[in-house]
Order: structure tokens, then C-alpha cells, then sequence
């Protein structure tokens, strides 16, 4: 009974799983693979809070670039940045759309707040770049999700629970190895797994279950369904988040 009641668990874990990557992978199309179909940018996310009209988040910092089309993608990160946000058409036509500024980055600080168990910092300065070419190249978010991918697939490993779950290749690999890590996680939790030793977690958090800990996963896979790409590694309060937009996403407005 106990093993029946586990695989439907699975299953219904498996079958949203399958549902999210659809949606990340409309997402993806509009907003970078595809976006001259015209499709904005949107605020989306299971269970996190929306800001109301107008909200800001407190104390950070924001920066504003363009990256040209001429840029590479892995040359994203040398793009200039400026305090003032009038110093481009792009940033300035971004920097009208507030509550989607707010509630992505909103997003962010709660993937740091979730990360605060594994030492995870949530950042106060957010770069906001407008891209007019290809999508930037992000290889991961940092040494600390790492830590916590690798423990909870160490602690399925040990139990022997299989994971049959390998998305087709149509998504950027990041996001492909994050939406196998938020099912796995989940797994995990259902499952009654505790955190292993063998990563060197923070002492408070290791051999505890899963379940008494916040998912870092879910948070990332809703900031990518707005349209946003980030890269940020949450080392510390310092340490800065930046947020990538298409241009021809942004043109094309922003909703609720």
C-alpha cells in the first residue's frame, strides 16, 4: 500500500513536471528563440507573492544596459551599466514597466532567501539588461543551488530511486538540469530523504528531511516563465543579479 501510495506521488510529481516544462518551453520560444511573435512579458509564479502597483523592493540597487545585437552571448557580461535608466530607449521603456521590475526581482530574492539554508545570500544590486541579439550563455546560478542539486540526487542515488525524467533538448541547458532538480527535490521531500553530509552542508541543515526545507527550484523555474533569463551566483548581500530581457519581448508590453 505504502509503495502505491509513493508511485502516484510519483506520477503526479512526474505529470507537473512534464506541464512546467511545457510552459518554459513557450516561454522560451516567445520571449528568446522566437520573439518577434509579438508576445510580452508577464509576471508568473506558483505561491509567490505579486507586488502591488507600484511596490519596490527594499534597499537595491538597480543598474541598466543594452546589449547590442553585434554583442556574443558570452560577452553578456561586459556589457556597460548605468545608474540612470534615460540612458538607452530600451532601458528607459523597461524601467516604465515597475511591478514587472518588482515582482522578477522579488523572484530572485526569494531564490536567496531559499538558498539562506545552504549559505545562500539573496543580492541587493540587480542589473537589468535589455538584449537585442542572442540570448545570453548562464552555465549555472551558483556554487550553493549546486550544492543542493548534487545533495538531493546523492540522496535519491543512495535510496535507489529512479528518476526517468529527461527533457527533450529544446531548452537552454540550465534550465533543463533546474526543471530535473525541482522534480527530483520534490521527490525527495515526499519521499522523507534528509539532507547527506557528504557536500558539506551547513550543520544546521544536515540530516534533516527535505521537506523541512524550502525548495530553491521552484522560485527559478517561475522567474524564468516571466521571460527573464538571470545569471547570479547569491555569494553574498554584495554579489549582483542580472536580469536579461529580449527587446523584442519588451516592445511587445508586459501583464499582470
Amino acid at each position: 500500500m505504502t509503495n502505491h501510495i509513493a508511485d502516484t506521488k510519483h506520477t503526479a510529481l512526474l505529470s507537473a513536471q512534464r506541464r512546467s516544462f511545457s510552459d518554459l518551453c513557450l516561454t522560451y520560444e516567445h520571449a528568446w528563440s522566437d520573439p518577434g511573435k509579438g508576445v510580452g512579458l508577464s509576471l508568473r509564479g506558483e505561491g509567490l507573492a505579486q507586488p502591488s502597483m507600484g511596490a519596490e523592493n527594499p534597499v537595491v540597487v538597480r543598474r541598466w544596459g543594452v546589449a547590442e545585437a553585434s554583442i556574443r552571448p558570452t560577452r553578456h557580461k561586459s556589457v556597460p551599466r548605468y545608474d540612470d535608466a534615460n540612458s538607452h530607449h530600451l532601458t528607459t521603456q523597461l524601467a516604465h514597466h515597475l511591478d514587472f521590475i518588482a515582482g522578477v526581482e522579488s523572484h530572485v530574492l526569494e531564490i536567496g532567501r531559499r538558498l539562506s539554508s545552504w549559505f545562500g545570500v539573496p543580492p541587493r544590486q540587480f542589473d537589468w539588461v535589455v538584449v537585442c541579439g542572442d540570448e545570453p550563455q548562464v552555465p549555472d546560478l551558483g556554487y550553493w543551488l549546486d550544492t543542493a542539486a548534487w545533495s538531493v540526487d546523492l540522496a535519491l542515488d543512495c535510496e535507489e530511486v529512479p528518476v526517468d525524467f529527461v527533457p527533450a533538448p529544446i531548452l537552454p541547458k540550465l534550465w533543463l538540469e533546474t526543471i530535473v532538480s525541482d522534480l527530483k527535490w520534490e521527490m525527495a521531500a515526499s519521499l522523507g530523504l534528509t539532507v547527506p553530509r557528504n557536500f558539506r552542508p551547513p550543520s544546521a541543515i544536515a540530516d534533516r528531511p527535505f521537506a523541512q526545507l524550502r525548495n530553491p527550484f521552484r522560485p527559478i523555474l517561475d522567474l524564468w516563465k516571466c521571460g527573464v533569463m538571470l545569471s547570479a551566483s547569491f555569494l553574498d548581500a554584495e554579489s549582483t543579479a542580472t536580469l536579461f530581457v529580449h527587446a523584442s519581448a519588451l516592445s511587445a508590453g508586459t501583464e499582470p
